[in-house]
């Protein structure tokens, strides 16, 4: 038996399995580097457990919101890192500092919109895995949670998705605004997007485990709006910088 337990961080909703009868956890995202104290107090005081209980944390994609809290799970407390290998080509080299720096703004954006103070979300651009996922990959130790490659947001993106509950986190796959849904910002690779959405269709998903705005049923129906209504072109911060900087100037004034 596990339960899905929704922690809410910084800006993202943060997702820990809990199995009954080991009492191992998994972390689905690490979240900000701020919200590693929330989750380690979450499992010490909610469910009166130990950080040593924490087995493994799995990264989605390289953003602040789910791959900025995995260093510090590694270094604290020695907790083993999963992810793509391709991770860290996001933020490599001089223009991955300038994305680097943009996607902390963003993440201070939406902090703005969620009416959320400052807090330091400081992370290493690199991240060092343990354990390197593929498509169809089993999790280590987790083995009814699979690893599915979803490219599209990012060019690494993964989707964890669990076959015997029907259930699937995907991450930023879709951004979830009651009663709306959207794409998410950046989509670096327009037709790996559709692909991405299309297998979720596929799968016959019944759940979906957001990274904003928490677990939802999405009908099928509006998989395949978002595939149809989605531009060929990529939506980058080359192309729309301009935009992004306009709306996160002072974001905390």
């Amino acid at each position: 038996m596990q339960t899905i337990h929704k922690i809410s961080g910084y800006i993202a909703t943060l997702y820990l399995i809990h199995y009954h009868k080991n009492n191992n956890l998994l972390l689905l995202d690490s979240g900000c580097s701020c919200d590693v104290k929330i989750v380690k107090n979450y499992i010490e005081t909610i469910l009166q457990l130990k950080i040593e209980n924490l087995k493994l944390v799995c990264i989605s994609h390289a953003h602040p919101d789910h791959s900025g809290g995995a260093s510090y799970y590694k270094k604290k407390y020695g907790v083993p890192i999963a992810g793509n290998p391709s991770l860290n080509y996001w933020y490599k080299g001089f223009s991955g500092f300038i994305t680097y720096i943009i996607d902390i703004m963003l993440t201070y954006l939406v902090a703005k919109k969620k009416k959320k103070g400052f807090a330091n979300i400081y992370f290493p651009r690199k991240v060092e895995l343990d354990i390197l996922l593929s498509d169809n990959m089993p999790l280590p130790n987790f083995n009814d949670w699979l690893t599915l490659l979803t490219p599209g947001h990012t060019d690494s993106d993964l989707t964890f998705f669990n076959k015997d509950l029907s259930v699937a986190y995907i991450g930023d796959k879709i951004i979830s605004a009651p009663p709306a849904y959207f794409r998410p910002y950046p989509i670096s690779k327009p037709d790996e997007y559709k692909k991405s959405l299309q297998k979720f269709i596929d799968l016959k998903i019944s759940t979906f485990l957001l990274a904003h705005n928490g677990e939802r049923k999405i009908p099928d129906k509006l998989f395949s709006t978002l595939i149809n209504s989605t531009p060929s072109s990529p939506r980058v911060h080359k192309s729309d910088l301009f935009r992004i900087l306009s709306g996160i100037l002072n974001p905390f004034k």
